[in-house]
């Protein structure tokens, strides 16, 4: 999954019957996952709860948009670039971003059976030193969803 971005099916789902407003919808979180973990687009929080390594690994964007794209024949889901984790506490490689909505808005750092997954962006693998992590996301148009290329 070198540098892959999907959708989950029940993220895609939730966006596509409007039970998830990407626009408007609180408690979307962004988190750093391990690169041991090796997300299925078909994954879903109720039978697959991702390991999150501690509270540093989680972060809000601060914005979001839905758009439709008519020169590139695509609806675009879009957010804040870049996505900031501050101070990710040292740990195991972190390899993905996971962005979920967060159905308790408790911003744990544990994934519950009730959360949803959207989507996942992998990167250039990196251990946390105790520094921010900063995830820079693509604007290719040949994106559906913003992929991610850059994290520093």
């Amino acid at each position: 999954m070198a540098n892959q971005t999907f959708v989950f099916q029940e993220g895609q789902h939730a966006l596509m019957t409007g039970a998830l407003d990407w626009d408007t919808t609180t408690n979307i979180r962004c988190a750093l996952l391990a690169a041991t973990v090796t997300p299925d687009p078909d994954d879903n929080a109720a039978d697959t709860q991702y390991s999150i390594q501690g509270t540093s690994y989680l972060a809000t964007p601060a914005s979001r948009t839905a758009t439709i794209d008519d020169s590139n024949n695509r609806v675009r889901y879009d957010m804040t670039s870049p996505v900031t984790f501050t101070a990710v506490v040292a740990g195991n490689a972190v390899d993905k971003m996971l962005v979920y909505w967060d159905a308790d808005g408790g911003g744990e750092a544990a994934i519950e059976t009730a959360d949803l997954y959207i989507a996942c962006f992998e990167f250039t693998s990196l251990t946390p030193n105790g520094g921010d992590i900063t995830v820079t996301l693509s604007t290719s148009p040949d994106a559906a969803f913003i992929g991610t290329n850059t994290v520093s």
